[in-house]
């Protein structure tokens, strides 16, 4: 019961709210990050199979997904160009 209360605080205030899960975002919230597990273990594969020395790596192995809907009921205009940028828009 979380979701639909930031969803309208948000909407109220024209504070966007980012969500770590993508189902959240068909229910309103206007931006999901999660991880992309099959990008993140084929990364993981080749840097075991570099045999790099023990450290700190950083991924980018993410996906991003946009609620066009929320977007635009916040006064958020997003060039075509932008939809590109997520790799789901949900509308």
């Amino acid at each position: 019961m979380l979701v639909p209360n930031l969803v309208r605080i948000g909407w109220e205030r024209g504070l966007p709210v980012v969500a770590d899960e993508a189902g959240y975002v068909e229910r309103g919230i206007l931006l999901a990050v999660t991880h992309d597990y099959q990008a993140l273990g084929r990364h993981t594969d080749r840097l075991a199979a570099a045999a790099r020395e023990p450290g700190l790596i950083y991924s980018t192995a993410t996906r991003r997904t946009l609620n066009g809907r929320t977007a635009a009921a916040m006064g958020i205009e997003l060039p075509t160009d932008d939809d590109r940028r997520f790799d789901y828009v949900h509308d």
